[in-house]
């Protein structure tokens, strides 16, 4: 994000006082006459979805500790609205389903189908939360990867709706474990 010309300052913080437990708040200062139109798309260009952090605060000045350091413990807690606007509410029981899930790992009332669930709060630590109460409540086992490749209730719906068999996510998960294993001893063999 300070890579961005626009950006004079940028700081990331891990809190631990967000709805759903742990989540990563980015805190910016932009450059005098300067405009970043939306930090959240500028970022997600630049790294996995799952990396980029759960709420943006802008800021007018970095609190500083009188050692001239950055004060973590002044900066703001971000405001905690809904990063999509969608409140489409879930039109079938599997999305019913998958919205319930999703609004007990977020710590919410309610979440529109078309919203991704990491602009919603969401990251890779509460994406395992939520796989596992997905497995129970849907009583179907799929690979966790399937979250970050479908990341809203909608696509997820569907992509359950098409009907992956077991057989072609076991036999998936085979083949890369198989082609790591390879990797693995071709790494080994170079060292020795």
């Amino acid at each position: 994000m300070a890579a961005s010309p626009a950006v004079a300052q940028a700081i990331v913080l891990l809190r631990e006082d967000l709805p759903g437990g742990k989540g990563l708040v980015a805190y910016y200062l932009l450059n005098d006459d300067c405009a970043l139109a939306d930090p959240r798309e500028y970022l997600a260009a630049k790294l996995p979805e799952h990396m980029v952090p759960s709420h943006f605060v802008r800021l007018e000045h970095v609190p500083l500790t009188p050692g001239g350091k950055v004060n973590r413990r002044a900066l703001p807690r971000p405001e905690l609205t809904t990063a999509s606007s969608d409140d489409t509410a879930p039109t079938t029981g599997t999305e019913s389903l998958i919205a319930q899930a999703w609004c007990e790992v977020l710590g919410r009332d309610k979440i529109g189908v078309r919203a991704n669930f990491f602009e919603s709060g969401g990251h890779s630590m509460l994406a395992i939360e939520l796989h596992g109460k997905l497995q129970t409540v849907l009583n179907r086992r799929f690979p966790m990867v399937r979250l970050f490749e479908h990341p809203t209730i909608a696509a997820f719906a569907s992509w359950l709706a098409e009907g992956e068999t077991p057989d072609e996510t076991t036999t998936e998960t085979v083949e890369r474990a198989a082609s790591r294993r390879r990797a693995q001893q071709r790494r080994r063999r170079r060292r020795a």
